[in-house]
């Protein structure tokens, strides 16, 4: 017997029971559990999708074979009686998640024009289950992908992001682009395709190839900010596009593929943490390059960025997902290693140097930050090569 919202609601602990239960209606309860988030869903049959979203009404019931019939794929439609141990399949999923497969229960088309988010949830269960659409679904998806548009922002921010955050996110990548999705949501991401880099730093060809690379080569687990900016990190690279005379150029791409991020995360409902990460990473991703012939002290302020592991598993991605040399990663990897934690402590502060004569103000705080610079270069090494390059200031402005 199943339990009606209620009936479940008055069966579990309070302290299991989240506070906002917005699935009630539907059924859902949503329960914490040893610090993992469970959904309890009563048995029920639906009514028509008016919206596109949500059944116009549902009604309760005690039949999984009535249940299972407003499900959206086979793997989602199988049932275990915990109490009799009864293992219910009536459509088959069992099978097709040994063989592999993910496929609707029955019409495709109906089941997708039910619920328009169930187009993306495929490509989702595909990408994070390594399962292959059977060709009818697939074919469904491909008619139908332009009615995705009708979902939420942030619902589709919740489903790309499971994809670009999965184990199979490259393939999820190319099925989002091949299927017309991406058109729909990332209409920046499939135009790339047509952009070609130059071979000797790009052998792998175009540039949605180079980033479906990065996705693959991402550290696991994947961070969301590593996620969206692999796939936004080159997107600037169609805009800037240049065939110079001795090789393809993109200038200032990194720049463009930063507004393009900001932009769609934005617009997505990204909260501002997260935009500012994956902003960071894309901007610093041409420069690290450069990290190794920076001066002492701009390095050193580098390897104490609190992105700096995030940086640096960045450009290897990067890296492996093009010309493959990593001496720069093992460089800076050993660098960051060898790096002393956190900031030196200053040599002087400013009432050494008001001792001096220097007076307080704006002036003091350059020179503050030119003692601390010559410093990491190595020119200054105690309190009282710090007090002498001071007084050498002060005679300068005071003349």
């Amino acid at each position: 017997m199943t339990l009606v919202p209620d009936e479940a609601l008055r069966a579990f602990p309070r302290p299991w029971l989240q506070a906002d239960q917005p699935g009630m209606a539907m059924g859902s309860l949503s329960l914490a559990v040893a610090s993992s988030n469970l959904e309890v869903t009563t048995l029920r049959r639906e009514a028509s999708y008016s919206d596109g979203r949500r059944p116009d009404s549902v009604t309760f019931v005690q039949d999984p074979e009535q249940d299972y019939l407003r499900r959206d794929f086979t793997v989602n439609g199988m049932y275990l009686d915990p109490i009799e141990g009864e293992f219910l399949d009536p459509s088959g999923g069992y099978g097709d998640l040994a063989a592999g497969r993910l496929r609707t229960i029955g019409d495709p088309r109906k089941r997708f024009a039910e619920d328009h988010l169930r187009l993306l949830r495929a490509v989702r269960f595909c990408s994070s289950g390594q399962l292959v659409m059977d060709g009818d679904t697939w074919q469904a998806l491909v008619e139908t992908a332009a009615r995705s548009a009708s979902v939420s922002p942030q619902r589709v921010l919740h489903e790309l992001q499971g994809i670009f955050q999965s184990e199979g996110r490259a393939r999820g990548l190319m099925m989002l682009v091949e299927s017309g999705l991406a058109a729909v949501h990332l209409p920046t991401v499939p135009p790339l395709a047509c952009v070609p880099q130059p071979s000797e730093f790009h052998p792998e060809g175009d540039v949605l190839r180079h980033t479906a690379l990065v996705l693959a080569f991402l550290p696991e687990p994947v961070s969301k900010e590593m996620a969206w900016a692999a796939v936004f990190h080159d997107t600037g690279k169609k805009d800037t596009f240049e065939n110079a005379s001795d090789r393809i150029r993109f200038h200032d791409h990194d720049r463009v593929s930063t507004v393009i991020a900001e932009e769609w995360l934005r617009r997505y409902g990204a909260s501002n943490r997260l935009i500012s990460k994956v902003v960071a990473l894309i901007r610093e991703h041409i420069r690290f390059a450069a990290l190794p012939g920076f001066r002492v002290a701009k390095r050193n302020a580098f390897l104490q960025d609190p992105l700096f592991e995030s940086h640096l598993e960045f450009h290897r991605a990067d890296c492996l997902g093009s010309h493959r040399k990593l001496d720069i990663y093992e460089e800076m990897r050993r660098q960051k290693a060898s790096a002393r934690p956190g900031p030196l402590p200053p040599l002087v502060r400013g009432r050494d140097l008001i001792g001096i004569g220097v007076p307080p103000g704006p002036a003091m705080g350059g020179l503050l930050s030119k003692i601390a610079e010559e410093r990491a270069e190595g020119r200054l090494k105690n309190a009282e090569d710090a007090l002498k390059y001071a007084r050498c200031w002060l005679d300068g402005h005071q003349g």
